[in-house]
């Protein structure tokens, strides 16, 4: 594509530099004979008058004389005197012919239609003999006033005839053919210094910019969502940004799908080993109990058991998430406000042992629509984002929770942000999962996980950003209920 746009460009520009030379030659062409033209017809001038007493003396070798003397001088091959019968009276040079008629190029001015040429305004001409590159000038003899009045031609017309100065073009078609040439050689150079700076310009800012956006769109197609085309500041830098934002959507919906199918595996997994070693639990927790309240208080054995009784309680409560996350009911859908819900919970939390040196704030936005949620299932994920700030700030912070209409339509952005120590990059994208924790093994990992099936079941979205040191955001989005 950059290859044949430089191509056409570059044929624009011959055409117009083509046209360009053709006008120039052309206006010198026609210039150099307009000049030509006004030197003779001024030579003319002078030669008729320096021969009229030759003329009336009839003294033909002065004539001669005067005429060859023309004839030496630049580039001028011929001088002839011809009467208004055609008769050639002195002539000087190689002229194109003896005699002459009135259907020669110069008379048919004056004989066209037979009329009388002394009823005709006859004028200088000129024209160009194109076969031989010769410039003809015709200018018009006239008799005196006074050589009329005296006799001296009697009734003979006021048109005694023609003088007619031939000059070679060979001069003028030498000159024009160096300006072409010179223009030529202007011209290519001019056409290669274009032809590598639209190169440039073609390869810089356009033939890369499509050739990365194809690679990038290739790479999407055979499933490369981690492809981020360099932006820019113009029309393919926009194409470049949507592409970049569908392979961010397309990365977020597939690592949903990728979710949701790990959370109904795990949720088939959890049901059945539940069911497995709930039975053998029960067991063993009331064996152990037996063991404990029997023992003596100074058996060194009643540690042993403590420790057997306080582990298979914690099986036991792993257990019961186990089931709570594998029968997850579907959410009682319903119209509520958003910032109710946050208040609500925040009340649940605010005298917390955990939360003391925790401030919250809270920032609604207000008129905002109610959202279609349900208020008990939203207030557990909300409990759990803010106990998950509150333990990632120990020395205490601050907590933003704000609502606001969302940027997609019909959609609301429910905002939990601390000023914790964050999330680290390399495990941010598994903070989702089942069994995943940052806390060192204090809890189940189940909360997150959790909070993210909640969110589906609603139709909405959650994501996360974070910088380890400056805190951790997580953004709900859900659905407005209708009106």
């Amino acid at each position: 594509m950059g290859a044949r746009l430089a191509l056409l460009l570059v044929l624009v520009q011959v055409v117009a530099f083509g046209a360009f030379t053709l006008s120039s030659i052309l206006q010198q062409r026609a210039a150099y004979l307009q000049a030509s033209t006004a030197a003779i017809t001024r030579n003319s001038d002078v030669l008729r008058a320096s021969l009229r007493s030759a003329m009336r003396d009839k003294r033909w070798s002065d004539i001669d004389e005067a005429l060859h003397r023309v004839i030496r001088d630049g580039d001028i091959q011929s001088v002839e005197l011809i009467g208004h019968r055609g008769r050639l009276y002195a002539a000087a040079g190689a002229p194109a012919r003896a005699a002459f008629t009135s259907r020669d190029q110069p008379c048919l001015a004056c004989h066209r239609e037979s009329r009388p040429h002394r009823a005709v305004a006859a004028a200088d001409r000129s024209w160009v003999d194109t076969d031989a590159r010769v410039l003809n000038v015709w200018s018009v003899v006239r008799t005196e006033e006074r050589c009329g009045g005296a006799g001296c031609h009697g009734e003979s017309p006021s048109i005694l005839g023609v003088m007619r100065v031939r000059m070679s073009l060979r001069a003028m078609d030498l000159e024009l053919g160096r300006t072409r040439n010179r223009l030529l050689a202007i011209g290519g150079l001019a056409l290669l210094l274009a032809l590598g700076a639209v190169w440039l310009v073609v390869a810089n800012w356009l033939h890369r910019p499509v050739r990365a956006l194809a690679e990038a769109t290739r790479a999407v197609a055979a499933g490369n969502l981690e492809i981020a085309v360099p932006r820019r500041s113009d029309e393919l830098g926009e194409v470049a940004d949507s592409l970049n934002e569908l392979c961010r959507r397309l990365k977020s919906s597939r690592d949903q799908m990728v979710r949701t199918a790990n959370l109904v595996a795990a949720g088939k997994l959890a049901a059945g080993v539940a069911h497995e070693i709930n039975n053998p639990l029960t067991g063993i927790l009331s064996y152990a109990e037996d063991l404990l309240e029997s023992a003596a208080p100074d058996d060194a054995r009643r540690e042993d058991y403590a420790i057997i009784v306080r582990e298979t309680l914690r099986c036991r409560g792993l257990v019961r998430n186990l089931l709570d996350f594998a029968r997850q009911t579907g959410p009682e859908l319903t119209a509520a406000r958003l910032d109710r819900v946050v208040e609500d919970t925040v009340r649940l939390v605010h005298k917390q042992a955990a939360f003391r040196n925790v401030s919250i704030e809270q920032q609604h936005e207000p008129g905002l629509p109610q959202a279609r949620v349900d208020p008990k299932q939203m207030q557990q994920v909300l409990l759990n984002l803010l106990v998950n700030a509150a333990e990632a700030m120990p020395q205490g912070g601050r907590v933003t929770i704000t609502t606001a209409a969302g940027p997609e339509p019909a959609m609301a952005v429910v905002t939990v942000s601390d000023t914790g120590s964050g999330i680290p990059g390399d495990i941010r994208e598994r903070i989702f999962e089942p069994f995943f924790s940052t806390k060192g093994g204090k809890t189940d990992g189940f909360g997150l996980a959790i909070s993210w099936s909640i969110v589906q079941g609603h139709g909405g979205t959650i994501e996360v950003d974070s910088a380890v040191g400056r805190g951790t955001t997580f953004r709900i989005r859900l659905p407005l209920a209708r009106s």
